[in-house]
């Protein structure tokens, strides 16, 4: 799909010609989990803020070796509902595609978060879920029609403990990010890395694995995900 590729390029273009604060990333990564697919991303996102506490955000990857083209899209939004207790409200819709197998999935999400003390945010929210099992339909996003349709908890912990002059390190517990979503079986949890360059030039990286299995003290980790990217504040 070529229009979320020209949406995001499109509103960060006027986002810099209006003086709106704008968060383009450019991305590589590589994921591989067991028995399912292996394969490596590149992914583009941008972050819009309309107005003090409204912001606007949208991404898309494409993938190579396994299930090769477009992997996700997605657009959403995030708002501050109350600011004395750091309340917010995440709304995205998103798309998944799996090209060798025939194989997409639509989804909507919502969440509520809050941020309890400096570095430390949490949030928790439910999200629709419509896996797209034609064939001949897999790669649209509007089919929100499915023979398998069901509703999932979706769940945000990020605590940054390390901001230290130009870097920060955190560590985080969520299913979903910007682009994807994890099945409920899953865990998935990692560290995010940040050092500033120069210029609002910013390197980021992130590594992430997951949990299945869990049962008692005895657990099997599932994936690997690992991206590092570059991004800009204008």
């Amino acid at each position: 799909m070529i229009v979320p590729r020209v949406l995001i390029v499109l509103l960060a273009a006027g986002a810099t010609a209006h003086a709106i604060p704008v968060r383009p990333e450019v991305s590589i990564g590589y994921r591989y989990e067991p028995g399912v697919e292996s394969k490596f991303l590149l992914a583009g996102s941008a972050a819009v803020e309309l107005s003090p506490g409204l912001n606007l955000f949208g991404g898309l990857a494409l993938g190579a070796i396994d299930n090769p083209g477009i992997a996700h899209y997605g657009i959403g939004v995030a708002a501050t509902v109350h600011d004395v207790i750091h309340l917010g409200l995440r709304l995205q819709v998103n798309h998944d595609e799996y090209s060798s197998w025939r194989a997409g999935e639509n989804r909507a999400a919502g969440l509520l978060g809050v941020e309890p003390s400096s570095g430390l945010k949490l949030a928790l929210g439910m999200a629709w879920r419509a896996p797209v099992l034609d064939s001949t339909r897999y790669h649209s996003p509007f089919v929100w029609s499915s023979a398998v349709p069901e509703w999932n908890w979706v769940y945000n912990l990020d605590w940054t403990f390390l901001d230290r002059n130009q870097a920060t390190l955190a560590a985080w517990v969520t299913n979903l990010d910007c682009l994807t979503i994890h099945n409920p079986q899953q865990f998935p949890f990692g560290l995010r890395a940040g050092f500033d360059i120069r210029d609002g030039w910013r390197i980021n990286a992130r590594l992430g694995s997951d949990i299945k299995g869990l049962s008692s003290v005895l657990f099997s980790l599932g994936e690997l995900n690992l991206q590092v990217g570059v991004s800009r504040e204008f």
